[in-house]
């Protein structure tokens, strides 16, 4: 998240222009899309509170998003059930 305050006045592209291995510009844009329609990123590029919450977490931000929806709604030992089979590849 510090790092985010960082590259606040940039956009995502000139900051991931700079990587050794610069994502493709659309896996970016899906990945742009996919933030945005989980509430997590504004049409703006900047992040929703949601969104600074999602980044704090070491898991996808569906997985995420998931677990702090269980915590809001008081249902925070099944979301985590949830998430965690979730988050592994099935066994077969």
């Amino acid at each position: 998240v510090k790092v985010l305050e960082v590259f606040a006045e940039r956009p995502l592209e000139s900051v991931f222009s700079q990587l050794i291995e610069p994502p493709t510009e659309g896996s970016l844009e899906a990945a742009k899309q996919r933030l945005c329609a989980l509430g997590a990123l504004t049409d703006e590029e900047s992040l929703t509170p949601l969104g600074w919450h999602l980044a704090c977490l070491p898991v996808d931000v569906r997985i995420g998003k998931l677990m702090l929806l269980g915590a809001i709604f008081r249902c925070l030992d099944p979301a985590l059930t949830i998430a965690a089979s979730l988050a592994f590849k099935s066994p077969f």
